[in-house]
């Protein structure tokens, strides 16, 4: 009954995604169907009250994790933002140590306590500071940040503003992120001033001092990794190549602090007091734990590990046989009642899946590979069994598979395993004498430089990074269900190839099949350079794509979450806007060019640069002219109609498109007379930074059914003349990324996330 009950909270938990009611709704219809399903299927079992009393568990749980959800105070730091960027003050307490962005700049969350709207950027405030509360996310130059630690008090004076949510497919809400942590406003800080001083000593100074000697011995970046694999990345600042080659490699686990860590720290603990004194190590055991959980950082994955280990400990007090599954359970339930929010965290879910997986599939996969040795054998079972069970989360998530993961992660496991056990040696050895801890880091430096070496190789093998695109829900619930099936029916589990294959078709099957038949074009949400993902039949087109920032944050997420795995024809329209970065970053993600054409006329020393790359792959640049040049057969074709003014022609079945880069009079004037009747087109896009109004003759020669525009700021009035001329306006800071259909329709993302809404 209590596994029942269970169970039921972390439906509940899990349907709170949907809004309002319908959450509560559907939880209550579960509990019911399963009420009146269960007791035909195992008249033995519960009776049908149970049922219902857990159904109505699952209510209030999905009420509670709603409940539970952040909300602003009336006095919140981001009531304070006026207009997009507001100029002021903030007082309050660092929560948590600086970190690094990808952008070279220092982040930390700070505790609100005053606002000062009178502050000016050099520095000087007044003394009209008013009550406010909330956390902010603070960046600030990373001098600015030397010295920083959690506990001080500062005054940081900068741009407050309200964060951005996610503007294109695919890309990383920032917005939702902050705000699931209780946090509704971001600061570019431009000064920090210390007010106090933090704590001299405490978890962060510990973890500090751990970090200081493995630095010290191994040096950077090494030192610094081998503080990660003990503590956790969250609570050592990695480099952010390190980290990404890990990730790409299937390697993220070793830099998360989990259940691997905690059993050697409760291992070691229960080995040095003896199983004579079953109290002793009760209380050490546990005081062990409370440690290690504080020095990582409160984490759901670390916190997990830890309740499960202390399960553990009860049981071995009690000297009661443990059950895992129940602990593992349990675990759940007790993290979820505390944040319920942690049910969408994916180190919550990875954490919880892999663990699971371990319990029920590892020993089973283990004896079907009793062929090979056991060593062998055991080490190929565990990193199977927490990749089949994190799998469909995995492409839920990011739409991303490392098909040498199991590889890397047998060939790291010993050095892994003896980077720890060193790590913590020298860690605990840096607290008393630092130099003695640095001296065991040093010894350790070979282990944790091949364990990087061995990710490195990992990564240069053909297809070590492959896109598949992102699932749906019905495919993640019905993999599952038939992993489920599989686990708990013997007569189905010995079936597992039959399964296996069903549950590889529905994982993979639908995207492939709509991949191979879609006609679709989207146009990015980015200011300046035009940029549009043209897929065709499999075949995918690139338009631009932009600078560094905008191809890693934008461009490869929607590459990734589409899964293309190749550019068929990149086309550069701009090459003076740091076009050439964006190149290089879809180069570097393992995104193959086959063709490239680009706008005639002079480029800078970093865009020739790029030609070089692309004609030491065999790549020979084509030059875009007034010839169309035909992207897919029948369907697609794109020409130059003018390079100064720029002006491009895009043909997509039976829609024509007319991307331009400026729209000042002079310009319409220069197109008119060179162009003349070519501009005619159903679509209209201004890709200007400041677009103009347009004149009626342009628009005249034009006809546009439809104008986009991705600039930042429209002109006073300029909808309304279109709105007047019936000429529909999609404005992509507002609306979001436009997509585009082999129907010749139009939608916005806005439009898009409202008609997939549940209501």
């Amino acid at each position: 009954m209590g596994i029942i009950f269970c169970l039921a909270y972390l439906v509940g938990v899990g349907v709170a995604g949907f809004s309002g009611w319908v959450g509560a709704a559907l939880a209550f219809a579960l509990g019911v169907v399963a009420a009146l399903v269960a007791p035909f299927l195992n008249p033995a079992g519960p009776k049908r009250w149970v049922w219902l009393l857990a159904a109505l568990l699952s209510t209030l749980a999905c009420a509670y994790a709603q409940v539970r959800v952040p909300q602003p105070a009336e006095n919140d730091v981001s009531t304070f933002v006026q207009g997009q960027r507001t100029t002021l003050t903030v007082r309050g307490r660092l929560a948590q140590p600086p970190t690094t962005t990808r952008s070279d700049r220092a982040r930390f969350i700070l505790n609100v306590e005053q606002v000062n709207p009178a502050g000016r950027d050099d520095g000087t405030v007044s003394d009209a500071f008013r009550p406010a509360s909330g956390q902010l996310y603070v960046t600030l130059p990373l001098l600015q940040a030397t010295g920083l630690g959690p506990g001080q008090r500062v005054d940081v004076t900068g741009l407050l503003y309200r964060p951005s949510g996610a503007e294109n497919p695919g890309q990383f809400d920032f917005q939702r992120f902050l705000a699931r942590q209780g946090i509704f406003a971001g600061m570019a800080a431009r000064r920090v001033v210390p007010q106090e001083e933090g704590s001299a000593w405490g978890s962060w100074r510990i973890g500090q001092r751990v970090v200081q000697a493995h630095v010290l011995g191994a040096g950077m970046p090494e030192g610094a990794l081998l503080s990660a694999i003990i503590l956790g990345n969250r609570a050592v600042d990695v480099p952010n190549d390190v980290k990404d080659t890990f990730v790409q490699a299937g390697l993220a686990a070793a830099l998360a602090a989990s259940g691997f860590q905690v059993t050697l720290v409760l291992g070691a603990v229960l080995a040095l007091v003896g199983d004579r004194y079953s109290r002793w190590q009760f209380g050490v055991g546990l005081t062990s734990l409370l440690g290690f959980i504080t020095l990582t950082g409160i984490s759901p994955s670390v916190l997990r590990a830890g309740i499960m280990g202390a399960g553990s400990l009860v049981g071995r007090l009690l000297q009661r046989r443990s059950r895992p599954l129940v602990f593992l359970l349990v675990a759940a339930v007790v993290l979820l009642l505390w944040q319920p929010l942690w049910f969408y965290d994916l180190g919550f879910q990875f954490s919880f899946l892999a663990t699971f997986g371990l319990m029920t599939t590892a020993q089973g996969l283990e004896k079907r590979l009793d062929w090979l040795p056991p060593l062998v054998a055991a080490a190929l079972a565990v990193p199977i069994a927490a990749t089949i069970w994190t799998l469909p989360v995995q492409l839920f998530a990011f739409g991303r598979i490392a098909p040498y993961s199991i590889l890397a992660n047998v060939l790291t496991l010993p050095l892994i395993s003896l980077a720890t056990f060193g790590g913590i040696l020298s860690g605990f050895l840096g607290l008393l004498w630092l130099p003695l801890g640095g001296a065991i880091a040093w010894l350790l430096y070979p282990v944790v430089h091949a364990t990087i070496a061995i990710a490195q190789f990992i990564n240069q093998l053909p297809g070590a990074t492959t896109y598949t695109g992102t699932i749906a829900l019905w495919q993640v619930l019905a993999t599952y269900s038939a992993m489920l099936l599989v686990w708990l029916l013997p007569p189905v589990g010995r079936r597992w190839p039959i399964a296996a294959l069903l549950a590889g078709g529905v994982l993979f099957l639908p995207g492939t099949l709509d991949r191979a038949t879609q006609f679709q074009a989207t146009v990015l949400a980015v200011p300046r350079a035009p940029i549009m993902v043209i897929q065709s039949g499999g075949e995918t087109f690139l338009i631009n794509s932009g600078n560094a920032q905008t191809a890693s944050n934008t461009v490869v997420p929607l590459l990734q979450r589409s899964g293309i795995n190749q550019i068929d024809w990149a086309i550069a329209t701009s090459p003076q806007l740091d076009a050439s970065e964006g190149w290089k970053v879809l180069l570097q993600n393992r995104l193959p060019i086959k063709a490239f054409a680009e706008v005639p006329g002079a480029a800078p020393k970093t865009y020739k640069e790029l030609q070089q790359i692309l004609l030491g792959a065999g790549i020979r640049p084509q030059t875009l002219g007034p010839a169309p040049i035909p992207l897919s057969a029948g369907r697609a074709g794109i020409e130059l109609l003018s390079t100064s003014p720029f002006a491009l022609r895009l043909q997509l079945q039976e829609t024509t498109w007319l991307i331009l880069d400026r729209s000042d009079r002079l310009s319409q004037t220069k197109l008119l007379e060179a162009v003349g009747a070519r501009l005619k087109s159903q679509i209209l896009w201004i890709a200007a930074e400041r677009p103009e109004f347009l004149e009626e003759d342009f628009l005249r020669a034009i006809a546009p059914e439809t104008a986009i525009v991705t600039g930042t700021n429209l002109p006073s009035g300029f909808a309304k003349s279109l709105e007047d001329r019936n000429i529909r306006l999609l404005h992509t800071q507002r609306d979001g990324a436009i997509f585009w259909s082999a129907q010749g329709t139009l939608q916005s993302l806005r439009d898009r996330e409202d008609s997939q809404s549940f209501l």
